[in-house]
Order: C-alpha cells, then sequence, then structure tokens
C-alpha cells in the first residue's frame, strides 16, 4: 500500500467551468483531466475494489 488513488477531483483550478452532466457512458469510462477536474470511470473503479482486499475510502 501506500499510494493515492484519485478517483473524483472537482473545483476551479483556474480553468472554465467542468460540468458533471454527463450520460451513463462517459461516467463508465470516465472522463476529464486527473491534473483538473476528472472523474476515474465507474469500470476503473470496481476494477480498484472488486477484489479480496479491504479498502478505506478518504473522502477529502
Amino acid at each position: 500500500g501506500g499510494g493515492w488513488t484519485v478517483i473524483q477531483r472537482r473545483g476551479q483550478f483556474g480553468n472554465r467551468v467542468f460540468h458533471f452532466y454527463r450520460n451513463w457512458t462517459e461516467y463508465a469510462h470516465g472522463f476529464g483531466n486527473p491534473t483538473d477536474e476528472y472523474w476515474i470511470g465507474n469500470r476503473a473503479l470496481h476494477a480498484l475494489t472488486a477484489g479480496d482486499d479491504q479498502m478505506a475510502l478518504r473522502v477529502v
């Protein structure tokens, strides 16, 4: 362990307004840029959490 995985990032980072009003396909595959506003994608999130290992979710 030790590292962080960013699953969502929202906020104004000196860029234009980035809307999270997306369709199911976009949420399934992910969208945005991890250095700006971002959603990792439901499929990737499932792959990260579907194993037998225990996970901790920290919301900051």
